[in-house]
């Protein structure tokens, strides 16, 4: 075997070590965080975990619990998603924040096309979520039963945290659903496991395999498939500028345009409800892909430096 080989081997095993250690950060804070978040509330209740517990659960629908709830799940996602990468980076590779996020220069017809794209793939993505909708073979049905009962739950706490009374209640969702997601989940899976898939395969598995490994962390399995398409639209923006802060910004503006046509509904200002469970007809879904590309291509245009990766 020549020195190659086991230069070519050496380096692999050591992509794949890195792996498990930035899995065990994830893991690790996300632990850690929900213990601290569980702790901090639970000195509401005099110091009583159980009640903290079930009170989450039940989801008793007044301002109070929406707020720690919310606050629960700001801190896990700081925890897991931002934390935890910046130790990783920080012990196992020794490097710095600045390291992730460059200076960011903000081109205006850049930053109008990042903003566009996001919302000219909603279409589309609205139609992978129908057809993610799949029944399972009877050899499945256990799973599927889990798997609806998971999307049930979420749902039930998705619609419990973004029913708003007001708008100062908006803008913590927006902190909490938008801005700490984008931040930190863009870190973690564009940032690092896409950059250093990068390094070692194709380009364009690389950026496909974190969009799947991004939606599966989120457990949701129907909603697995938009999830994965929105998540390469944040590869390819990452890719195609080399910087971190497109792919944010592109994950801000989906978080937090869906938040607030949810609050304008909710709140009666307009009577667009992009959560109702309308079909999407195909021709408007393939014009919605049709334009995602044209306007992925302009953004290339724009700012294609692959080679800062």
């Amino acid at each position: 075997m020549t020195s190659n080989t086991h230069h070519s081997l050496s380096d692999s095993n050591t992509h794949f070590s890195y792996y498990f250690i930035l899995a065990g950060f994830f893991i690790a804070g996300l632990f850690i965080s929900q213990f601290i978040s569980i702790l901090v509330l639970s000195f509401f209740y005099e110091g009583d975990v159980s009640k903290v517990i079930s009170v989450l659960e039940v989801f008793s629908p007044n301002t109070e619990s929406r707020y720690r709830l919310m606050f629960m799940q700001g801190i896990n996602s700081i925890g897991a998603f931002i934390i935890s990468p910046l130790l990783y980076l920080y012990l196992a590779e020794k490097k710095s924040f600045s390291s992730l996020l460059i200076r960011f220069q903000g081109y205006p017809a850049a930053l109008f096309i990042t903003f566009l794209v996001t919302l000219v793939l909603m279409p589309f993505n609205a139609l992978m979520l129908e057809w993610n909708q799949i029944k399972m073979p009877d050899f499945l049905a256990d799973f599927e039963q889990s798997a609806m009962a998971q999307e049930k739950l979420l749902e039930k706490i998705t619609i419990f945290i973004t029913t708003f009374d007001n708008f100062g209640q908006f803008l913590v969702g927006l902190l909490v659903i938008a801005i700490i997601p984008a931040i930190g989940e863009e870190v973690l899976f564009r940032g690092i496991i896409q950059k250093k898939l990068m390094n070692t395969i194709n380009p364009h598995v690389a950026i496909w395999l974190t969009a799947f490994f991004f939606s599966a962390v989120h457990f949701q399995f129907y909603g697995i498939l938009p999830r994965m398409i929105l998540g390469a639209l944040f590869g390819y923006l990452f890719w195609f500028s080399g910087n971190l802060w497109w792919a944010i910004l592109s994950h801000f503006f989906n978080n937090a345009t869906t938040l607030l046509l949810v609050y304008l509904y909710r709140q009666k200002i307009t009577q667009f409800d992009i959560e109702a469970q309308t079909s999407v007809p195909l021709i408007f879904a393939l014009i919605s892909l049709v334009f995602t590309l044209l306007l992925m291509w302009l953004f290339k245009r724009l700012l294609a430096t692959p080679k800062a990766l």
